[in-house]
């Protein structure tokens, strides 16, 4: 499994290669030769975004499964990686690591890595080298990571060794839980081949911070060239079990075996093939038509097609993904944040928001619901009691009465307005004038049925206690984009809200880099408590201050909690081998070096 640090993620039934879906090219097609595959080439159809950056260290906005799942992970393997079974913590997978699992001492202030023995496509050997050029670049530009958060990695390392080829040493600034630094901050390394990458020209330029500086730029610069990846020798070096054969800007990407790969098992597909489809509805008709689509997903409207797809040689499954799904809202929007900064206003929105209804009716059933931080499904050992018992539970009533008892004069069915302006008890609060209404808005992706009623759903319910929720739809890529950290009166800030179909959350889901001040991508969300938790869950190896932080972000509603959408049903021929691993991940992983066809 590669590693878990997704932080962007659409709808898991309009993703790529997770929820999307494998094809296998099958002659012309027909639905005989369709449940009957034998090609060696697998075409997957990919939904709601292309991948635009092939650099595996990316900015906040690029944070994608479209980047990292589908494309950069099957080239790249991470130093670490996480997502096994949920009942033992989703544990560590040697399978996909480079290094054996890390060791801790002196009281956890230092651990040791050792390397396996991998080797790049060029034919040299993966060393504890490309792993420190890796490092040195990261720490040379820090912040253009999407990943980094201030504090964390690489901030909470004192000094970085390499004592010999096969070993990493990282002392850090103070003793951490072994869990969480390993599923958190260890998963952020990576190797990079230095003999391939270290240049401006050629060289060692890594070993000085200038000279690092000079690197990182040239290779995200030349990551920017997007029509070169295919040709470009930097990206034909790497050391997992795929290489890229061609790209384009609309989304088709081929990758083929790397001979070199030195995991297990070995590809045993010529090609593995991405290609973009303009809705979910396109994808199922093209399985429903026999068109040679070996894998897909089932849109939850058509539920009832299933047993037609399982006539024509599927067979049908429903995985649970690891995830919560939200509206993230700008607390730095000059309009709706000082709406947003109250808490009672945030307590009121998510009572307008009617969860069971949207499973039913938005999703068919094919959701979980989301009432804190941790995901509720797959059942895990991180979700307490008071997350599961939905602290914010539907009602129009209780919304109305937190808005009136702070000052508001509510209109059901047309605008609630402030009336009562200040700061002291049964007024509005802090920056919110007379005479101020109660109405922001909210983009949300599109492509996906499900998001637009589940959306005009709650536009409905808040309209029935006067609050004015006015509703856009965007691309998926673009409006990722605009939730970056940003100051108020600054044309970045000028946003309210968000919604694009979630996040799959940590191994270990402490909130490291989502509800810390300073997150990116987050809202601007800043608590000095929530920073306190998340700093204590992980320093401390005991699961009290895990449950102190999960309740007071359940409670403190930094988001707008929302239903996520699982994939639902989910299709494979029952001639492709080897999908098991990719069926029961609840990360959205996948391993089509696992992939075959048989029969």
């Amino acid at each position: 499994m590669f590693p878990v640090r997704l932080r962007v993620l659409a709808a898991a039934a309009a993703i790529g290669l997770g929820a999307a879906g494998l094809t296998a090219c099958a002659g012309s097609g027909s639905q005989t030769e369709n449940s009957t595959a034998k090609s060696d080439v697998a075409i997957v159809p990919v939904l709601g975004g292309t991948a635009d950056d092939i650099f595996p260290i990316v900015t906040g906005a690029q944070v994608t499964p479209f980047n990292e799942q589908d494309f950069q992970n099957q080239m790249w393997v991470p130093v670490l990686s996480y997502g096994g079974d949920a009942s033992d913590g989703f544990g560590y997978d040697p399978e996909d690591s480079l290094a054996n699992q890390p060791m801790y001492s002196d009281g956890d202030k230092v651990v040791t890595l050792t390397l396996k023995h991998f080797n790049w496509s060029d034919g040299k050997p993966v060393t504890s080298r490309d792993v420190s050029f890796f490092y040195n670049l990261y720490v040379a530009d820090k912040t253009y990571s999407g990943f980094y958060t201030p504090g964390e990695f690489p901030d909470n390392v004192k000094s970085f060794s390499t004592p010999n080829a096969d070993t990493i040493r990282l002392t850090l600034t103070k003793a951490f839980n072994p869990t969480w630094y390993s599923t958190n901050e260890l998963t952020d390394l990576m190797a990079f081949p230095q003999q391939a990458w270290d240049k401006t020209s050629v060289g060692n330029y890594d070993e000085t911070h200038a000279g690092a500086v000079k690197v990182f730029s040239y290779l995200v610069g030349q990551s920017h060239s997007v029509n070169t990846y295919a040709s470009n020798p930097l990206w034909q070096v790497v050391d997992g079990p795929f290489r890229l054969k061609t790209f384009s800007t609309r989304g088709d990407i081929d990758l083929v075996p790397n001979p070199h790969y030195s995991g297990t098992p070995k590809p045993t597909i010529k090609e593995l093939v991405e290609r973009p489809f303009t809705s979910d509805t396109t994808q199922f008709n093209s399985l429903l038509a026999g068109t040679g689509l070996a894998y897909g997903f089932v849109p939850t409207q058509d539920n009832k097609e299933v047993s037609a797809l399982e006539r024509l040689g599927y067979r049908a499954f429903k995985p649970d993904l690891y995830a919560i799904n939200y509206i993230v809202i700008n607390f730095n929007s000059p309009s709706a944040g000082p709406l947003f900064r109250q808490l009672y206003i945030r307590q009121a929105l998510q009572h307008l928001v009617n969860q069971p209804q949207d499973v039913k009716y938005a999703y068919n059933g094919d959701a979980t619901p989301t009432y804190g931080p941790v995901p509720l499904a797959p059942s895990s050992p991180y979700v307490t009691s008071y997350e599961k018992s939905n602290p914010y539970p539907f009602s129009v009533p209780a919304a109305e009465s937190l808005l009136r008892s702070h000052g508001w004069t509510v209109h059901p069915g047309g605008t609630d307005t402030c009336t009562k302006p200040g700061t002291a008890a049964g007024e509005c609060g802090a920056g919110i004038k007379a005479g101020k209404a109660l109405s922001f808005r909210v983009v949300y992706a599109n492509g996906d049925e499900d998001y637009s009623v589940m959306m005009q759903a709650f536009q409905s319910a808040a309209r029935s206690a006067g609050v004015a929720v006015n509703l856009s739809e965007g691309e998926f890529n673009e409006i990722t984009g605009i939730t970056g950290v940003c100051k108020t009166g600054t044309s970045a800030c000028n946003w309210d809200g968000v919604m694009y179909g979630g996040t799959t959350e940590l191994v270990y889901p402490t909130g490291n880099g989502f509800f810390n001040t300073g997150a990116n991508g987050q809202g601007n969300y800043s608590s000095a408590e929530a920073d306190k938790l998340i700093n204590e869950t992980e320093y401390s190896p005991s699961s009290a201050p895990f449950d102190q932080y999960e309740n007071y972000i359940a409670q403190q509603l930094p988001m707008i909690w929302m239903p996520w959408q699982q994939p639902g049903y989910e299709v494979v021929l029952k001639n492709l081998k080897g999908f098991t691993d990719d069926q029961d991940n609840p990360f959205q992983d996948t391993f089509p070096q696992n992939w075959s066809f048989s029969g």
